[in-house]
């Protein structure tokens, strides 16, 4: 009897020690699944700024004596709902200026056609319109001609998280080549980015102009 008393002593405390384990692990989960939410809200939140260095484009291919231009810039397969602080669309004016800024006549318009995605409705439309404008009259490339831009700065106009605008003021570096890089020319040039939100509060390139 006392060995049956003794055994049933033993199971009992063994089943109370399993239950105080589930129950720690239940709560210890709990928390790694908010951890997780938290993680992957704030991805979501920095998805274009953390894709700025995700793309090593080669965009100008040159095939008479000019040269490559390796530029990092945004992924356009990002296509994830971002609700973006002040700072992470400063980081996106950027990469924007100098992708907008980048081409060759070797290009073919990639540099435009891989910002689609950043584009509001309206100034998608309108870069869709100049890319298959500038095709159809576009002849033979010839010697290669090509722009290389540099973000220098970024400077907040306007940024309004309550109407949904934001407006930054890009200085650039420029390099223009023709031919070979002893014929370049570097000059100064600053570009306004206008970003508005449109679904789902996600912020898109609406405007872009040269000053």
């Amino acid at each position: 009897m006392k060995l049956m008393r003794v055994a049933i002593y033993i199971v009992g405390g063994l089943v109370v020690i399993l239950a105080i384990v589930l129950v720690v692990l239940h709560f210890t989960g709990s928390g790694d699944d908010a951890n997780i939410n938290n993680s992957n809200e704030n991805t979501n939140i920095n998805a274009l700024e953390n894709s700025l260095a995700n793309e090593n484009v080669n965009l100008n291919e040159n095939t008479n004596g000019g040269t490559k231009v390796n530029v990092n810039l945004v992924n356009n397969t990002a296509t994830n709902p971002v609700k973006s602080s002040e700072s992470s669309l400063k980081a996106i004016a950027r990469s924007f200026a100098e992708r907008f800024g980048t081409y060759s006549n070797h290009s073919d318009y990639e540099n435009i056609e891989h910002l689609l995605p950043y584009m509001t409705s309206q100034m998608k439309q309108w870069a869709t319109n100049f890319v298959e404008g500038q095709r159809a009259s576009a002849g033979y490339a010839g010697i290669y001609f090509g722009t290389t831009t540099k973000a220098l700065s970024v400077e907040t106009l306007l940024f309004s998280e309550e109407t949904g605008t934001a407006e930054f003021l890009v200085q650039t570096q420029r390099k223009e080549s023709t031919g070979a890089t002893s014929n370049a020319r570097i000059y100064y040039q600053d570009i306004k980015i206008k970003f508005e939100k449109e679904e789902q509060s996600v912020w898109k390139v609406d405007q872009s102009w040269w000053q």
